[in-house]
Parts: structure tokens; sequence; C-alpha cells
């Protein structure tokens, strides 16, 4: 997948636009994709007993700001493996927000649980390598960060992460 919604003002007004690779469901494999050039999220997850390995996006969040190379959010994802990733240059674009560069690597938003993120590989994002917002029950390990804003960063936005 590639080159999905870079330019800016073509999709419509919400987080769920310019996405390279969008699944919801349970019990289900996202591996040996390359996933590349996208406006936003590079692949975004929801759902139990997933798996996403082996994946390698880079140059995401090119024209919005607050996304990642590997997105999950605001579910019990039990069972779920993020596992031996390639993530590279996950940008942000502050241009018309207050904030900073907020491209994460693998990002874990609005208290999404009980996830391992295992040997992956991040590098060159403008915020954190590993995010959460409220994560609880997360395992990580073995992971490989290098030249982001931060390595790995939590928030408390949507609750206190925990676990």
């Amino acid at each position: 997948l590639a080159y999905i919604g870079n330019v800016s003002g073509m999709g419509q007004n919400s987080d769920g636009q310019y996405i390279g690779m969008s699944y919801i469901g349970v019990s289900s494999t996202i591996e040996s994709n390359v996933v590349h050039d996208i406006g936003y999220l590079g692949i975004r997850f929801h759902g139990a007993s997933c798996s996403v390995r082996k994946n390698y996006v880079y140059n995401v969040c090119t024209v919005k700001n607050d996304g990642s190379g590997i997105y999950a959010e605001a579910l019990d994802f039990s069972g779920s493996v993020i596992d031996s990733n390639v993530v590279i240059n996950s940008i942000g674009i502050p241009a018309g927000t207050t904030s900073s560069n907020y491209g994460q690597g693998i990002y874990i938003d609005d208290a999404g649980s009980n996830v391992t993120i295992t040997n992956n590989t991040i590098a060159d994002c403008g915020d954190a390598g590993l995010f959460t917002n409220g994560g609880t029950d997360l395992t990580y390990r073995g992971n490989i960060v290098y030249n982001c804003a931060s390595q790995f960063a939590t928030d408390n936005f949507s609750g206190t992460p925990s676990g």
C-alpha cells in the first residue's frame, strides 16, 4: 500500500481519514505488508487476539498529526501481539495546530490494554518511538528505538497508564 492521503484537505474532517490499512476484527493476522507514504496512520487495528507482524511501514503522518506507523486504540486487545515490525519516519505535521510533531512509531491510544509489543525496530519519529495514552497491562520487550524525539513516552489524557 502506498501514496494514500497525501494531499492535505482532500479527506473529511475526522481521524478515520488518510489511513493506509485499517482492520477491525478478532483472531486475525496482519503480516508481511509494505506500507509507505501515508498521510496519517500506516496500519490501524482493533480487536483481540490479533497478530501484527513483519510489516515494513515508512513515511507516515505526512499530512496529519498525532498518529503512527502502527496504531491501536480504546479496546481490550487481549492476546494481541505487535512483533518484528519496522517503522521508520513517522513524521507528524503540526501545521495548523498548536502542537509539536506528534508522529509516533507504535501508538496504543485511548486506554488500550493487554498488548504485547516485542522485537520491533523503530526510527526517525517526530515524537516517541513507543507511545501509550492511558494504556494498561502493556508488555514491551526487545524493541530497538533510535533517533526519535523520545524513545518511550506515556500520557494520561485517556486514563492513568498502569500495569
